[in-house]
């Protein structure tokens, strides 16, 4: 859906990804920029740590963010 007066942008309430899944692809790139190479081994850490700590909810979210990681990483990988 356009908006009025600026044709060339979208409603971001029409855009398929939730803003939950937004903020997951976000925070990938936000640790991928910050941690670098390191970037996985960092999140397996944090997940280890929420795990130990009972912390469910955030053993999910992470999981999501390493899950972006990877997807990010397969498509700088050259075929």
């Amino acid at each position: 859906m356009l908006r009025r007066g600026n044709p060339t942008r979208l409603n971001p309430r029409s855009h398929p990804l939730s803003s939950s899944a937004k903020e997951r692809w976000a925070e990938a790139l936000a640790i991928e920029r910050i941690h670098g190479d390191s970037a996985r081994d960092w999140l397996i850490k944090r997940i280890t740590q929420l795990g130990a700590d009972g912390d469910e909810a955030g053993v999910a979210r992470f999981m999501e963010i390493i899950d972006r990681l990877d997807k990010l990483a397969e498509r700088r990988t050259p075929n």
